[in-house]
């Protein structure tokens, strides 16, 4: 069984307080190991609010109900927690509930809470944003060999747990993905009236990872309205969908300054949208997939590690681009990517001359590994 970082600290969180929040793609938390990491006893209890007459009953339900239901339990789970439009009522219960019930909300988008609530619950660190594994965990797994080994494969069909079997079950589990991501990205009060739309612009995302886009553009494609388009962006961001990357400028004039770059957290679920699971081989996208890989990875581990790293991306109106750019309190650091160690890398020269004190990186097949595996 694949370790993760998340829930040791999932853990560490539900020893002091009852309530923890786990926030992004419910794939990206493999229920069995939840169930296992935390040691829960025979006394839990898991609920789906996928289900419609789940959701019916806790959507109705009472403090005297729901004390009742949970009377012998020491932990609920509620997945899809964010449909819940009284999600508010039923930590008020666990809260003034004089029990050690642990509850254990998986939302794949911020539930509807009250703003104290949940600026309570941010600042003990109780909402906490899950991702699919990372490299690190992988290879602490797997072995470096291994997984260089089979590199190829994760920029194809991602990291998620259940990718890693056979290529078969890995389409089968990315597909279904999916079929989630479009049902469960909006909470409770917000719903998606163009479900086929909301998928032609995950497509649309899927063909320009790397590009800087704008929303007119995706729209136009996607036949949605350019406010609309932002509102699905917002959405698919803060449920750990797609990462978007801001422009990095310093009003220099030749530097554009009001668009950005989007990617996907995981790449298999990126290839599942355009429907490509080709080998590199066959693919004329592999820069792409080595930058939304690399990127991702990084962006991950700033997740786990709790930092306040911003990361950007750098082009000029003349489409000269620098691919990634961290910012952190010690340091600025540019990186460009190359899959193939061979091509040519280089960084513009007017981006050299502007940001002299940025650290300029090279990443490709061949280096990559030192960038990721160190805290």
């Amino acid at each position: 069984m694949l370790e993760r970082e998340i829930l040791n600290t999932l853990k560490t969180k539900l020893v002091e307080n009852k309530i923890v929040i786990l926030l992004g793609s419910i794939e990206n938390t493999n229920e069995e190991n939840l169930i296992t990491e935390l040691n829960f006893t025979e006394n839990f209890k898991i609920v789906d609010i996928a289900d419609k007459k789940t959701k019916k009953q806790f959507q109705k339900i009472k403090q005297e109900e729901f004390e009742s239901l949970t009377s012998s339990l020491s932990s609920l789970v509620i997945k899809d927690a964010q449909n819940l439009d009284n999600l508010q009522n039923i930590i008020d219960y666990v809260l003034l509930k004089n029990s050690s019930l642990n509850l254990v909300c998986l939302c794949s988008s911020i539930p509807l809470l009250n703003e104290v609530l949940l600026k309570a619950l941010e600042s003990e660190g109780l909402i906490i944003k899950t991702t699919s594994p990372t490299f690190k965990e992988i290879a602490k797994h797997f072995g470096l060999m291994e997984i260089e080994k089979n590199l190829e494969k994760r920029l194809i069909f991602g990291n998620h747990e259940k990718v890693f079997n056979s290529e078969d079950e890995a389409i089968s589990f990315l597909n279904e993905c999916i079929t989630n991501i479009l049902r469960t990205t909006l909470n409770a009060k917000e719903r998606i009236n163009k479900v086929e739309n909301l998928r032609l612009l995950l497509q649309q995302i899927a063909l320009n990872i790397g590009n800087h886009v704008s929303y007119n553009d995706l729209g136009l494609k996607s036949n949605l309205d350019n406010e609309t388009v932002e509102r699905y962006v917002n959405m698919l961001e803060k449920s750990q969908v797609i990462i978007k990357l801001p422009v990095f400028s310093t009003d220099q004039k030749y530097e554009l300054k009001k668009t950005h770059c989007l990617y996907f957290y995981d790449n298999g679920i990126r290839n599942a949208f355009i429907k490509n699971f080709n080998a590199l081989e066959f693919r004329n996208d592999t820069n792409e997939l080595w930058k939304n890989w690399f990127i991702t990875e990084k962006i991950k581990k700033a997740i786990l590690n709790h930092s306040d790293t911003q990361f950007y991306f750098w082009v000029t109106h003349t489409k000269q681009k620098v691919d990634f750019i961290e910012i952190s309190s010690n340091q600025q650091i540019a990186y460009q990517m190359k899959w193939n160690k061979k091509e040519k890398n280089k960084f513009p020269k007017n981006f050299i001359e502007t940001y002299s004190k940025m650290i300029l990186k090279e990443v490709n097949r061949s280096t990559y590994w030192s960038f990721l595996a160190k805290d």
